[in-house]
């Protein structure tokens, strides 16, 4: 590979000019030995990773959506390159230390392989022998100190470095307060490494060896990390996180030995990501239980057999996520672990074909399966466990009282201020429908001329956007018709039927006609049931209140974007696997594949646009990069577009979001009596520009102060919150509001 290639070459660069002297070479091995000891004892004992790991998870929940998804990708992307280097330098460090296997002491004794053009270095190889023995001798002994954690923590290790990083991490040492704090070793880590390179992890010895629980609490703290954990409820940066980077700083260690250094230290890995075990009380979150004491709460001391049943399946799901998907999470890194072992060992020149696809294949599964049990899986499972919660949830947790209610009803008709989604879902469907058919016909129609299959991606995604916006407009008008619901309906209808005629007799023109006959009636009857859905007439309440048009909204605001963008990207989700699974599934199979990653890729890029655009940063950065991706992707290929607009996207959006910070730090959100009167933010009194009137001030974030309130009052007099000469207008003020409340009372 490349970086085999440069690797090998700055190698060779670094040796060149040493003579090919046994005595040279061996003394320049051991001083390689002191400078990477050195480099890997900055690693084990500064914990770098875990710094790293606790950053990107403060980042997550301080930062804006584009600003911490910069941030995150940095730090991910510092901390990969930052683990790829440390293990090329292990792998220099142990291949010096396999020097030492055939190093002797007698310098008499002589030795192959070495050309050597001088005579009489006899003393040289001795100093040489020696001295790389001594110190592959102590840097093993230290390495495997500092990867048990002796020196973890210990404040005159890590103090200077926590100073350069302005932490303060004396947090980290027990023994900071008392007798011992001047000590640079901690024996109650013994032999720490052992059961965390197995993954399992014990109160009274890795755990307290490694110091998880100070860690995460230190970080926290020092990192001003906001979360509290609904558990333990305290903030700390989650133990899983903490228990990663010890695994990925142990499997360095481990790299040191040659042979079997790589297998266990990929095996530390592995089984750290999540921990496989854990036994005993310090660490309360790492097995979270919440849904399972969620649903143990909903049991009735008296149930009939059907709430049994009930209550018993939403049980069983609430165990499949806190517990099942858990334990699979972890099988499956095992999994992969194992398969990356057996085939490094069992693939050769004669089977590498055969072999190499095989593992291919097995490790490519293994890994989406991780994806999906680590991403998708438990989101699907939440969301079914939540819909099952209301099946068993008690009834006296139901409104009663008639307050509520009006409470409620005011907060539902509050809902009407965003548009319904389901118009979105109709303009999708319709769009990928018809945009993915013609962009295959298209395929099929050009495939000998060589057209690029970015033109065929662009052809068929303007054909979806178009078709999108005939049903939205058609919706909208049929909307201003009084009674219009029948015509709509028999539009939606032909409509639906013409598409999906479109699809079976065009698209899948090489098919038997019974396969066309089947396609065409199954998607029409999944057009026409998605019209019913979507394009719906406004709903109205109990006092005839007519809601506003959701289709008018999604035409014209900022939400219009996100229609054309998911159906963009549905078409491109439907042709470019498209000939792969034909080969891969057949024709039949991959059509229906291909269907359903174009209706799921478009509905999820959509739903994501549309939430983006909320906000206008989302908005600026939606439309920039997917018209960067799009331009990129049909002028040069789409994975440059993809990877080049979604970094434009980030750009974009960050700055806009700086920039909205910026004049929310400007705005006063204090109530007018507070900022017409003397009691003022913090921020004001303390940038006042004494040469401006007080009108044209910039406030500063809602925290109120007496800025003129006496030190000392009369005895039983309170501090006033306003002064005497605004008290006045504070009261009308107060009056007013109080007046204002009554007339909505009574218009009520």
């Amino acid at each position: 590979s490349l970086g085999g290639r440069l690797f090998t070459e700055a190698f060779t660069r670094i040796f060149e000019g040493v003579p090919r002297c046994e005595g040279p070479v061996l003394t320049f091995s051991g001083m390689w030995l002191v400078a990477i000891t050195v480099i890997l004892l900055r690693f084990l004992n500064y914990d770098y990773f875990g710094l790293l790991m606790s950053v990107k998870q403060t980042v997550t929940k301080t930062r804006p959506l584009f600003q911490k998804g910069i941030a995150v990708s940095v730090t991910l992307g510092f901390q990969s390159g930052t683990f790829m280097f440390m293990q090329l330098v292990m792998l220099m460090f142990s291949r010096a230390l396999s020097l030492l296997f055939g190093v002797t002491v007698y310098p008499v004794e002589a030795t192959d392989g070495w050309n050597c053009p001088y005579e009489g270095e006899t003393m040289s190889i001795l100093i040489g022998r020696l001295f790389l023995l001594i110190m592959g001798a102590m840097a093993m002994l230290v390495t495997f100190l500092c990867a048990n954690g002796h020196f973890l923590g210990r404040v005159p290790i890590v103090g200077g470095f926590g100073k350069q990083c302005r932490l303060d991490l004396s947090g980290l040492d027990p023994d900071a307060d008392t007798e011992d704090a001047g000590k640079l070793m901690r024996w109650e880590a013994t032999l720490s490494m052992f059961p965390a390179t197995l993954g399992l992890w014990f109160d009274s010895w890795n755990v307290r060896g490694y110091l998880i629980e100070e860690r995460a609490h230190v970080y926290a703290d020092q990192l001003r990390y906001p979360t509290e954990c609904k558990v333990c409820g305290t903030r700390h940066i989650p133990y899983e996180d903490v228990i990663r980077a010890t695994g990925m700083q142990i499997s360095l260690a481990w790299q040191l030995f040659p042979f079997i250094g790589p297998l266990l230290g990929k095996l530390a890995e592995h089984t750290n990501n999540p921990p496989l075990f854990y036994r005993g009380t310090r660490l309360k979150c790492i097995w979270p239980t919440s849904s399972i004491r969620l649903i143990s709460e909903q049991k009735g001391r008296k149930m009939d057999g059907g709430s049994t049943v009930k209550y018993y399946c939403v049980l069983l799901l609430a165990y499949a996520k806190d517990r099942g998907i858990p334990i699979l999470q972890r099988a499956v890194r095992l999994g992969i672990y194992f398969a990356i072992v057996y085939f490094t060992y069992t693939i050769d020149k004669q089977n590498l074909e055969r072999m190499g696809l095989m593992m291919f294949q097995v490790v490519m599964l293994l890994a989406s399966l991780a994806g999906y049990l680590e991403a998708l899986i438990p989101l699907l499972v939440l969301l079914a466990l939540a819909l099952a919660f209301v099946l068993v949830r008690k009834s006296d947790t139901k409104p009663k009282n008639e307050k509520f209610r009006s409470t409620a009803a005011s907060v539902e008709a509050k809902v009407w201020g965003k548009p319904s989604a389901w118009p979105l879902v109709g303009q999708v469907i319709h769009g990928v429908s018809l945009g993915g058919a013609v962009s295959v016909y298209l395929l099929n129609l050009w495939r000998h001329d060589r057209v690029s299959l970015d033109y065929i991606t662009l052809s068929g995604a303007v054909a979806g956007v178009v078709s999108g916006y005939v049903v939205m407009v058609a919706a909208w008008l049929l909307e201003q018709l009084p009674g219009s619901r029948l015509p709509a309906n028999l539009f939606f209808w032909a409509y639906s039927i013409g598409v999906a005629l479109f699809i079976a007799f065009y698209a899948g023109h090489a098919w038997a006609f019974g396969i066309k006959a089947f396609i065409a009636v199954a998607e029409g009857v999944i057009l026409i049931y998605i019209s019913g859905m979507a394009f719906r007439p406004p709903q109205v309440d109990g006092n005839g209140v007519v809601a506003p048009s959701a289709v008018w909204d999604r035409l014209t605001k900022p939400q219009a974007m996100a229609g054309p963008f998911g159906i963009y990207v549905g078409v491109f989700a439907v042709i470019m696997p498209y000939d792969f699974m034909v080969n891969f599934l057949g024709t039949y199979k991959a059509a229906l594949s291909c269907a359903g990653f174009g209706y799921g890729g478009g509905l999820l890029y959509a739903f994501g646009t549309d939430t983006l655009c909320d906000r206008k940063p989302g908005q600026y950065a939606i439309a920039v990069g997917t018209v960067v991706t799009v331009f990129l992707g049909v002028a040069f290929h789409w994975l440059v577009g993809a990877t080049i607009g979604s970094v434009a996207a980030s750009l974009v959006g960050s700055i806009m979001e700086n920039r909205l910070m910026k004049e929310v730090n400007k705005m006063s959100l204090e109530p007018p009596r507070y900022t017409k009167s003397k009691v003022m933010s913090s921020q004001t009194l303390t940038s006042r520009d004494p040469n401006a009137g007080f009108d044209n001030q910039v406030l500063g974030p809602p925290t109120v102060v007496r800025a003129e309130t006496p030190t000392k009052l009369p005895a039983g007099v309170d501090a006033p919150l306003v002064l005497s000469g605004d008290r006045d207008e504070a009261i009308a003020d107060q009056q007013q509001q109080q007046q204002l409340q009554q007339q909505q009372q009574q218009q009520q």
